[in-house]
């Protein structure tokens, strides 16, 4: 016989209630863990930081630093 063994690992953070709210939201069903649905997100690959988006938009703006 092959009996298989699964230990999961548990974090606990901490969120706003307004975070909570959109976990609860993102459910697919009612019992679905908040574990699924922040595997389930997609997360951008790259972000853009402040200084990358200020040059964009003087470049977009010929040279004014308003976006």
């Amino acid at each position: 016989m092959h009996y298989a063994y699964y230990m999961y690992v548990s974090k606990t953070i901490s969120l706003r209630e307004e975070a909570c709210e959109r976990l609860r939201a993102a459910r697919r069903y009612p019992g679905e863990s908040f574990s699924a649905v922040v595997l389930r997100a997609a997360w951008p690959e790259t972000t853009t930081t402040g200084k990358a988006f200020l040059d964009r938009c003087k470049q977009r703006n010929g040279g004014r630093r308003s976006c």
